[in-house]
């Protein structure tokens, strides 16, 4: 409720004028500002991975609602080893192998082994040259050309196919007796492969030989 105060004013006994004025009352005092209360609990979410020795997490929530105050956001930490998986090595090229690693757990510190290393080039796959002979019986020498990167060449092998019988692999030279036989019009195939010194082994190349005549 307002109250309110008449003033009036007279010179000379006439009267000038009259003013009202509002007076003070209870619901006229000024508001003091509230103040924030002062936390006094925190909910935070879950520590982070601890990366350079430091984890962090937030706030989720505070009691009571709207407090102020000074939450604890971060922590040092120790950082754990890690744990290595490697693929397998991968072919040898231009003289030079690699692989991958994954590590554990997340976050870690640590330095993985070698990922790259020096290696043989495997021989190539062995052509063939010599000559067969449609005779009775038919003959064969046929030797098997490969290189190796470092050129040298340690042994042939047979990877696959049958050969008759009398059949000899002498180095990388192939070849049959001469009382080799077989029915006429026959296709013998057989693959061979080249191992080098360091027990690489090249892919195989598929040989066929055909006797054309009534023996082999």
């Amino acid at each position: 409720m307002r109250r309110y105060l008449l003033l009036c004013l007279a010179t000379a006994a006439v009267l000038v004028g009259c003013y009202k004025t509002v007076s003070p009352t209870e619901d006229q005092t000024p508001t003091t500002p509230t103040t924030a209360a002062t936390c006094t609990s925190y909910t935070y979410s879950a520590w982070s991975t601890c990366v350079n020795s430091v984890q962090t997490h937030t706030v989720t929530s505070a009691i009571p609602a709207g407090c102020t105050g000074t939450p604890t956001l971060q922590q040092a930490c120790v950082v754990d080893a890690c744990t290595y998986t490697y693929s397998d090595w991968s072919a040898c090229t231009a003289g030079i192998q690699t692989r991958t690693y994954t590590s554990a757990p997340e976050g870690c510190a640590g330095t993985p082994d070698t990922l790259e290393q020096g290696c043989n080039m495997p021989p190539s796959a062995p052509t063939y040259g010599g000559t067969t002979a449609a005779t009775e019986p038919c003959r064969f020498t046929i030797t098997l050309n490969a290189t190796d990167s470092d050129g040298s060449v340690a042994y042939c092998v047979m990877t696959g196919g049958v050969l008759p019988p009398n059949h000899s692999l002498a180095g990388c030279t192939v070849s049959a007796s001469a009382d080799w036989n077989v029915s006429a019009n026959t296709n013998i195939t057989a693959s061979f492969a080249v191992v080098d010194n360091e027990g690489l082994q090249g892919p195989s190349s598929d040989l066929t030989l055909t006797c054309n005549s009534n023996g082999l």
